[in-house]
């Protein structure tokens, strides 16, 4: 069997990146998620939630 060949063709699924943000209060962690989803996704969060997991695809 030529594992090289297979190697190219079969792509291996990343495992997904996981984003702590942590601080005390009134630091700014919300406006720090809403910013990064926006820039990476071009969605906009400003009716959003963000108190507890905030899960995205990009």
């Amino acid at each position: 069997k030529d594992t090289a060949a297979t190697a190219v063709t079969e792509e291996e699924e990343q495992p997904p990146y996981v984003i702590v943000v942590h601080g005390t209060r009134k630091v700014g962690k919300s406006l720090l998620i809403r910013s990064l989803v926006e820039h990476y996704t071009k969605e906009n969060l400003c009716l959003v939630n963000t108190r507890g997991p905030v899960t995205t695809i990009s």
